[in-house]
């Protein structure tokens, strides 16, 4: 899908309805603060239901995948992996020869053992870059995240 005004037009039109019955604020911090959260939890619930599209049978490559030995790792299952609050099934395999694992979707997401996402590396990246290390040790990302 693309994003265009067309197909936003009826969730803008719910958030006008919901802001009206449901925000009252008192001054524009309070606002950001209240919509901040609502942000949020819709940002967490799309991902949820994206997550749930790209996760769990479309991560399976075939009851076999080439390992990096020569030989062929066997699927064994499915791995959950959380992501934030979010719950990704990953196709799982493993060699018997080697005892290499592969969870092929995490690498073809960009994805590493720390569970960062490439916007998350990239927004590391620029806060390490901006400030001093101590800043940035300091700094909290979560607000950040919430409007990158």
């Amino acid at each position: 899908m693309t994003v265009t005004s067309q197909n936003l037009n009826p969730l803008l039109e719910a958030v006008r309805i919901f802001a009206w019955e449901n925000l009252n604020c008192r001054n524009i911090t309070e606002a950001e603060d209240q919509i901040q959260e609502i942000t949020r939890a819709i940002s967490k619930a799309m991902m949820s239901e994206v997550a749930g599209k790209i996760s769990g049978k479309p991560t399976y490559k075939g009851a076999r995948i080439s390992c990096d030995c020569g030989m062929e790792a066997k699927f064994i299952g499915y791995r959950k992996r959380l992501h934030g609050d979010i719950e990704v099934k990953r196709a799982c395999y493993r060699c018997s020869e080697c005892k290499r694992g592969y969870i092929t979707w995490d690498s073809e997401q960009g994805l590493d053992e720390r569970v960062w996402t490439p916007r998350i590396k990239e927004l590391v990246a620029s806060v390490c870059g901006d400030l001093t290390y101590e800043a940035a040790k300091a700094s909290d990302l979560r607000d950040r995240t919430q409007t990158q």
